[in-house]
C-alpha cells in the first residue's frame, strides 16, 4: 500500500511538471497528505473555480516531492517567487508590445507603469496556456528539455529586453519628431525596466493574496459544510469584501478629490480682476457675483478682448463682447443654473446681437479662451457668449464618475436659450451657434437628438476633440461614407456635417456646405477622441486603415496593450505643442470662418486675421 501510494504521489507530481510551480505549492501538496478530506477537497474545489477570477492560481499545482525525484532547472529567484515559465514567456511577449509607439510620445516614467501592467497581463495570459496544456499533456519533460527552456528564457529573455527598451525609446523620440517636441535622453529608459518590475510585483502579490485567502476560508468552512459548497461560499465572501472596499476607496476618493478641487475652485488665477464692464457676468448690475463664479467662470468673464483691442486688431469699430457665465455654487440644479444665465442674457442684451454661442464646459467649467476670443474677432464684438458650470472636477474624472452631468447641463442650457431665443421674430434673432470641446462636446450633443433636430434648432456647431463615447459623432463616424478612413470620416458627402483635423483641411474639402454646418475638429493622434473600452479586444478601424496624419507608421494594435498605451497616452494629450494630440486652438479662427462666417467674409480675411492675432494670440 505505501508503494502505491508513493506511485500515486508521484503521477501527480509528474501531472503538474509543466507549470514549473514555487516552493510555497509544493509545501501545499506535501500537507495533502496529513490534512482532513473534506477540507482538503474545499481547497481544492475553490482553487478550481476561482479560475474566472485568478488565473494566477494555475501556476500553483506541483509537490515537494518533485524535488527528490528530478533536478529543479529554475533559477533560485525563480523558485522563490513561484514564477511560471510559460507566463514568463508571455510576460516577456506583452512587455515588448508596451514598448512599441502609440498616439503620442509617453515619458519613461508612464511607459514604466504600462509595461508594468503589461508584464502582469502577459503573465496571466502565459499561466493560463501552462494549466491548459497541464490538462492536455501529462507526460513529463526531460532534464535536457527543462535545462535547456530554462537558459533560453534566461538569456534571450535579457537579450530581448535590452532591445526592446532601446528600440522603445528610439520610437518614442521619432513619435516627438512627429509631433514637434523635444527628444529625451534614452538613457532614462533603464529606469522602465525598473518600474516595470516593480508594478509587476504590486499586481502579482495582489492577486496571490485574494488566491490565498479564498483558500484558506475554503479550508474553514470545509469542517462544517461539502467541499463545494464551501469554495462557493468562500469565493462569494471574497467577492463581497472586494465590492465592499472599492465602494468606501472610490467614493472616499471621489469625495476627497470633489472638496479638493472645491477649494481650488474658490481661488482665483493670476492677474484675474474683476471686471468694470455691465456686459459680462460679474461685473457691474450682474445677478452673478464674482466669488460665485468659480475659478474658470472668473477667468473667462474677465480675459476676453474689449472693443479697443478688437477695434485696434481689425482696423475698424468694435463692441465689446458680451459674456455670460453662471458658477456651480450659483444653484443646486443645471436648470436653475440655465434660467439665471438667460436671466443675464436678457440683462446685457445679448438677444439682440449678431451672434449667441452656447458653450458647454469641460469638467472643471473651463472655456477654451481661443474658441471665445476668435468668435469675438470674427464679428467684430458682436456677439454674446454663455455658459454654465456644471463640476469642481477636472474632466477626466468627470468623464470616469458622473459623465451624466455633462450631458444635463449642456442640454439644459441649450434649451432655455432656444426657448427665450425661438420667441423672437426671426428677423431679429442672432445667430444660435452652438461649441464644446472634449468632454462638452458630450454636453453639447445631448441637447439633441439627430442631425434633424440640429438642423431645426441651430445656425452651426464647433465640437472639439470629442471622446469616442460621443453619440453623435459615433454615429457620423460610424456611418460614413465608404472608402473614407474613420480618422478623417467623410457623412453624407459633407453636406452638413464635416470632420477636420486642420486650417488647411478645412479648405481643401470641396462641395457645397449646407447650412447650418457642423463641423468635428479630430486630430488622429488624439487619445481623447480614440480611448474605448473596445480597444482591450478588438482592432478599430483606424489601425486596420493607413495611418492618420501624426501617427507613427510602426503603430500595431496589440490586444489590451494598446488599451493601456491610449489611456495614459490621454493624461498627456494636452502637453503637446498646438496642432497634434488633444490641443486644437490653431483651427479655431478657421473653423469658425467656416462655420458662420460675418456677411461678406473671405478666406483671405481669415489668413490676414490669424496672422495678425500670431500662433500665440486667440
Amino acid at each position: 500500500m505505501a508503494d502505491r501510494s508513493g506511485l500515486v504521489q508521484w503521477v501527480s507530481d509528474i501531472r503538474g511538471i509543466l507549470s514549473f510551480g514555487s516552493l510555497d505549492d509544493i509545501r501545499d501538496k506535501r500537507r495533502h497528505c496529513h490534512a482532513d478530506h473534506r477540507t482538503l477537497a474545499g481547497e481544492r474545489i475553490g482553487r478550481r473555480v476561482m479560475f474566472s477570477f485568478f488565473i494566477d492560481e494555475f501556476a500553483m499545482q506541483n509537490n515537494r516531492a518533485m524535488t527528490a525525484t528530478c533536478a529543479d532547472h529554475r533559477p533560485r529567484f525563480v523558485r522563490k517567487l513561484g514564477l511560471n515559465y510559460l507566463g514568463l514567456w508571455g510576460a516577456l511577449v506583452f512587455f515588448v508590445s508596451a514598448l512599441s509607439p502609440s498616439l503620442l510620445p509617453r515619458s519613461w516614467k508612464y511607459d514604466g507603469v504600462v509595461c508594468g501592467i503589461s508584464l502582469a497581463v502577459g503573465y496571466g495570459c502565459g499561466v493560463v496556456v501552462s494549466w491548459v496544456i497541464r490538462k492536455v499533456v501529462r507526460r513529463e519533460l526531460p532534464d535536457a528539455v527543462k535545462r535547456v527552456a530554462w537558459w533560453t528564457i534566461g538569456i534571450g529573455g535579457a537579450v530581448l529586453v535590452i532591445a526592446a527598451l532601446w528600440a522603445g525609446s528610439t520610437f518614442q523620440n521619432r513619435v516627438r519628431d512627429i509631433v514637434g517636441q523635444a527628444r529625451e535622453n534614452q538613457l532614462w529608459y533603464v529606469a522602465v525596466l525598473a518600474i516595470s518590475v516593480l508594478v509587476f510585483a504590486l499586481v502579482l502579490g495582489a492577486v496571490r493574496v485574494v488566491r490565498w485567502s479564498t483558500g484558506q476560508i475554503s479550508g474553514l468552512l470545509g469542517h462544517w459544510m461539502p467541499a463545494r459548497a464551501a469554495a462557493a461560499l468562500a469565493i462569494g465572501v471574497v467577492v463581497i469584501v472586494g465590492v465592499v472596499i472599492e465602494v468606501v476607496v472610490n467614493d472616499g476618493l471621489i469625495g476627497l478629490a470633489n472638496q479638493t478641487y472645491k477649494v481650488a475652485n474658490g481661488q482665483t488665477k493670476p492677474n484675474t480682476v474683476p471686471p468694470t464692464s455691465a456686459l459680462v457676468s460679474g461685473g457691474p448690475g450682474s445677478s452673478q457675483s464674482w466669488a460665485s463664479l468659480g475659478r474658470e467662470g472668473r477667468q473667462f468673464v474677465a480675459s476676453g478682448p474689449n472693443a479697443g483691442m478688437i477695434q485696434r486688431t481689425l482696423g475698424r469699430p468694435a463692441m465689446d463682447p458680451i459674456r455670460v457665465y453662471v458658477g456651480i455654487d450659483s444653484s443646486d440644479s443645471a436648470e436653475e443654473q440655465a434660467a439665471l444665465a438667460v436671466a443675464e442674457l436678457e440683462r446685457t442684451g445679448a438677444f439682440d446681437r449678431a451672434v449667441l454661442c452656447v458653450m458647454t464646459t469641460t469638467g472643471s467649467g473651463w472655456i477654451n479662451e481661443r474658441a471665445a476670443d476668435t468668435l469675438e474677432y470674427l464679428y467684430g464684438g458682436n456677439t454674446a457668449e454663455v455658459a454654465i458650470q456644471y463640476s469642481y472636477l477636472p474632466s477626466w474624472i468627470s468623464f470616469l464618475t458622473d459623465r451624466d452631468r455633462a450631458s444635463r447641463a449642456g442640454k439644459a442650457l441649450f434649451d432655455r436659450v432656444y426657448e427665450r431665443w425661438s420667441q423672437r421674430p426671426a428677423e431679429s434673432r442672432p445667430k444660435l451657434l452652438v461649441f464644446g470641446e472634449s468632454l462638452g462636446s458630450m454636453g453639447g450633443e445631448a441637447a439633441f437628438a439627430d442631425l434633424d433636430d440640429i438642423r431645426r434648432r441651430t445656425d452651426g456647431i464647433l465640437w472639439v476633440g470629442p471622446p469616442h463615447s460621443n453619440t453623435l459623432a459615433r454615429d457620423f463616424i460610424d456611418h460614413r461614407d465608404p472608402a473614407t478612413p474613420e480618422v478623417a470620416p467623410v457623412y453624407e458627402g459633407g453636406r452638413t456635417v464635416r470632420f477636420a483635423s486642420s486650417p488647411q483641411e478645412l479648405l481643401d474639402q470641396a462641395g457645397n456646405w449646407q447650412p447650418p454646418r457642423v463641423l468635428y475638429l479630430l486630430h488622429a493622434n488624439d487619445p481623447i477622441a480614440w480611448w474605448s473600452p473596445s480597444l482591450l479586444f478588438s482592432q478599430p478601424d483606424w489601425l486596420e486603415e493607413p495611418r492618420g496624419r501624426g501617427v507613427a507608421p510602426e503603430m500595431f494594435w496589440a490586444p489590451i496593450v494598446t488599451f493601456w498605451q491610449i489611456t495614459f497616452d490621454t493624461f498627456v494629450g494636452v502637453s503637446v505643442p498646438e496642432g497634434t494630440g488633444h490641443r486644437y486652438e490653431d483651427a479655431m479662427l478657421a473653423a469658425w470662418a467656416a462655420i458662420a462666417p460675418p456677411p461678406g467674409w473671405t478666406t483671405e480675411q481669415t489668413t490676414d486675421l490669424s496672422n495678425t492675432l500670431g500662433p500665440n494670440s486667440p
